[in-house]
């Protein structure tokens, strides 16, 4: 006979789906597991899933479980043999908003479909917005990336990143029709973990093992205080890589329709072993069925269904906003003689999960989502030809005497910058935040904001001293390329830098922290980063004024004559 446990015997894997309970509703703990264990079809008596155990509390947290066997035939013997499978729902709320927890992840898909319909009570799921501002805050350690692109076998359909900090590691050229649906980041809260996954599109969240009770109920308590805290924000923490738009604008064209595999699909723990015949399914039904789109128009297509060469269907699909997500209106027709097949594909394209759809707009809709590629190749434009006379050394990139050494009486390149930036007429005229940045994996050997404009001007600089200082010097190729190669590395690459928030870095030689001054007067670097993070990347990098507003000073001393 099975034990009967209480809350003090859990110790949960702290895996969870967050939502908030609408304005002005109430609904408890228990309420809600009442609800989700008729979703689940988990009842007394000798069902298929048989409940063993129910549990609630309301104080210190309001926290309501149910342990629940479930009985199946197993698949190896002919005679009805039965494996039983333990499982447990539970559910707890803080505040407004409540935390769902299933082991068996089979049925996850049925609680998102039910808790979007209303059938778990008043409730909407955290939005990809909430969860990224409240837990993408640290390091991000590993993406779970997926393409808005057209499956091609040039180019990966999908791929999982791991490192110390990728957010200056995304690629903005290769990665730029990505997207993620799932990331494992630090959530700079020391009460939820080190370390947090997040599934964005599920409003999933997982940490890791508990080691009892108390210490999950803490973790997840915690988590939704965070997400209590970012209740309606917005937050896009990785611009380098495609981002979701909040309507069907621009998009028409449809070209490609396609059934998601399921390895596209999974991020974060499997804990339920049944899963893998529903998933097995499915990657046969998306490696073996083709759609060839017939007829398009805006957000409208019709297609024709494949499978091992022969037309089984047909089929009408209609995009349209239904609040803050994409709602599909599905319908079609067998071919006689494959009406089992149509089915069956027909069940597919009914969970927005496992549908792509592409359009020759450049958008691609997927998971109740539309996503547009930001694409970011930038040439170098930002020219200015400033004359440096004879009172510069200009072969000289940087005082003989080391950084320190750069002052007003400093005359090379470095000196230049100190003393010029940006307006070439001294200090006098000089404006906004400067701060020396020379050292291994810089982003620049000097950083300049501008706070005096509508928009904050920043401007990565970089100088390359000369090989003479005659009148009469030729070009220089090498150094030429060297530094316009890093102008336009720095232009493409810019937002993931921004984002990584690694922009005058963390690891720097003692004497860069008094390299940095505000309208020439000498401050301490963090002030300066004090004032990044306080700006934050989206304010001082616009995607429309990029070009206009970075700008990489080449030392042009150093390659050509001026």
């Amino acid at each position: 006979m099975p034990i009967k446990l209480s809350l003090d015997d859990l110790k949960p894997f702290k895996s969870v789906f967050v939502a908030r309970i609408h304005d002005g509703s109430e609904q408890t703990a228990r309420q809600t597991l009442l609800k989700l264990r008729k979703v689940m079809d988990v009842k007394p008596g000798d069902g298929s899933r048989r409940v063993v155990a129910v549990g609630n509390e309301t104080e210190p947290l309001d926290t309501s479980f149910v342990h629940y066997e479930v009985r199946r035939s197993v698949a190896w013997a002919t005679e009805p043999v039965l494996d039983r499978v333990n499982h447990l729902a539970l559910v707890l709320r803080s505040g407004d908003w409540l935390a769902i927890h299933i082991t068996e992840t089979s049925k996850k898909s049925s609680v998102k479909k039910a808790l979007r319909k209303g059938k778990l009570g008043p409730l909407r799921f955290a939005t990809a917005g909430e969860m990224k501002a409240s837990f993408v805050k640290g390091r991000a350690r590993t993406l779970w990336l997926r393409g808005t692109h057209h499956s091609t076998d040039s180019k990966a359909d999908a791929k999982v990143m791991s490192g110390r900090d990728l957010k200056g590691a995304l690629d903005p050229l290769a990665d730029q029709s990505y997207r993620y649906t799932a990331i494992r980041a630090e959530p700079d809260n020391a009460t939820i973990g080190d370390v947090m996954g997040l599934a964005v599109d599920e409003s999933r969240l997982w940490v890791a093992p508990s080691t009892d009770r108390h210490d999950f109920e803490a973790s997840i308590a915690a988590a939704l205080a965070v997400l209590a805290e970012n209740e309606g924000a917005s937050l896009e923490p990785l611009p380098v890589l495609a981002t979701s738009q909040s309507d069907l604008s621009g998009v028409e064209g449809a070209y490609e329709v396609a059934i998601t595999p399921p390895e596209l699909l999974i991020a974060g723990p499997v804990l339920d072993s049944t899963e893998a015949d529903a998933l097995a399914a499915m990657e046969k039904l998306a490696f073996g069925t083709s759609f060839e789109v017939t007829q398009a128009q805006g957000t409208s297509l019709s297609a024709s269904v494949h499978q091992g060469g022969e037309v089984v269907g047909t089929i009408d699909l209609d995009f349209s906003m239904v609040g803050d997500e994409i709602n599909g209106s599905l319908s079609g027709s067998a071919t006689p003689g494959y009406v089992g097949e149509f089915t069956q594909v027909m069940a597919n394209l009914h969970n927005p999960e496992a549908v792509t759809v592409n359009f020759e707009s450049g958008h691609s809709v997927q998971d109740r989502q539309v996503f547009s590629m930001r694409y970011r190749d930038l040439p170098f434009v930002g020219w200015k030809w400033i004359p440096f006379g004879t009172d510069w050394e200009v072969d000289r990139e940087k005082p003989q005497d080391g950084l320190s050494a750069i002052n007003d009486t400093d005359r090379s390149l470095f000196g230049w910058i100190y003393n010029e930036w940006p307006t070439g007429a001294g200090l006098i005229g000089a404006r906004g935040w400067l701060a020396c940045d020379d050292r291994p994996g810089e982003t620049a050997d000097f950083i300049h904001l501008d706070l005096s404009e509508d928009k904050p001007v920043l401007t990565l600089i970089h100088a390359k001293g000369a090989h003479s200082a005659s009148p009469a010097r030729e070009i220089a190729v090498a150094p030429y390329e060297t530094v316009c190669a890093q102008a336009v590395k720095n232009l493409r690459h810019l937002d993931s830098v921004a984002a990584s928030g690694n922009l005058l870095g963390t690891q720097f030689p003692d004497v860069l922290t008094l390299l940095a001054w505000e309208d020439g007067v000498g401050r301490d670097r963090q002030q300066f980063v004090e004032q990044l993070d306080a700006i934050g990347s989206s304010a001082w990098l616009p995607k429309s004024e990029t070009t206009q507003t970075i700008t990489n000073f080449p030392g042009c001393g150093g390659w050509i004559r001026c």
